[in-house]
């Protein structure tokens, strides 16, 4: 399955929504370059659409996703009479991918830094998953165009958020499928547990799965192996400690669950690409600017 990736702030913004019927052996319009996302949500008949050299059969209660930048066009006229909505809208920094790319800011970062970035994942092509929701949520849309208050525009751009978030329901379902349920449980019980020694073999006799299973259901999810998650949360831990304690380097370290201060500060140079005092000097110094300017 093919993914937009989409870096947020800022949010994709909603611009404007239609509907079209066509009759048997019509086609959608021959597009190169438009400029903004084009979404087709089918809710009878069907679409036959290329684009870019991929083509797609968009039936009922399916919708696809055409970028802004990309050829697109109808490979054949519509079987049936077809009707669907179509939604653009902008998005400043955007990729396809073949599977999605998570990231999000840590918790270090959006108190800090007062950052707070994150990747957004919708499916290129897919079945909706709450097709009657969606569908009024476009008639909603239609209906709001003709409201002239700044307030209509506002809810505009929430209901589009509500649109996005129901496309987004198929990235989501993944996470929940079987290897997401015992992924999701790992990373809970090595968040729990960071500060003890831990090993694949006793993570899987306390969770009760088998540790090669546990492993390549976290890197499904997670793109990491367990303990490569578990020592980024560890060295994650450890940076709110620099910042926010005196601790001694070699108590900090102790304190997160490393077996030693000169693997931390190993792990923590590559991770940072500083050590750890050089970083609890640079950002303690730039908290206390921050408050400084606040005050």
């Amino acid at each position: 399955m093919s993914y937009l990736q989409f870096s947020v702030p800022p949010i994709p913004h909603y611009l404007n929504v239609g509907e079209v019927t066509y009759l048997p052996g019509e086609r959608h319009p021959n597009r190169r370059n438009i400029g903004v996302f084009d979404i087709l949500f089918v809710s009878r008949g069907s679409l036959h659409i290329s684009e870019d050299g991929a083509a797609w059969k968009v039936s009922r209660n399916e919708a696809l996703v055409l970028c802004p930048d990309g050829h697109h066009f109808s490979v054949e006229g519509c079987d049936e009479v077809t009707h669907f909505y179509w939604l653009h809208f902008n998005a400043e920094h955007w990729r396809q991918v073949a599977a999605p790319q998570h990231f999000q800011t840590d918790p270090f970062e959006r108190s800090t830094l007062r950052q707070n970035r994150f990747n957004l994942h919708v499916p290129k092509y897919c079945r909706l998953p709450f097709p009657e929701r969606t569908f009024t949520l476009l008639k909603n849309l239609m209906i709001m165009m003709d409201q002239p208050s700044s307030l209509a525009r506002w809810k505009e751009q929430s209901i589009f958020q509500d649109l996005l978030q129901q496309l987004m329901e198929m990235e989501e379902s993944r996470s929940q499928s079987a290897p997401g349920v015992i992924a999701e449980k790992a990373a809970l019980y090595l968040r729990q547990n960071y500060k003890e020694q831990i090993d694949y073999e006793k993570m899987g006799r306390d969770i009760n799965y088998n540790p090669t299973y546990i492993s390549r259901c976290m890197k499904q999810v997670f793109y990491c192996t367990p303990l490569d998650y578990l020592k980024h949360y560890r060295l994650e831990q450890s940076k709110m400690m620099l910042i926010n304690t005196d601790f001694h380097i070699s108590a900090i370290a102790e304190e997160v669950g490393f077996p030693n201060v000169s693997y931390f500060t190993k792990c923590f140079k590559e991770y940072e690409k500083m050590g750890p005092r050089m970083f609890r000097s640079k950002y303690r110094a730039l908290t206390t600017k921050r408050w400084d300017i606040s005050d």
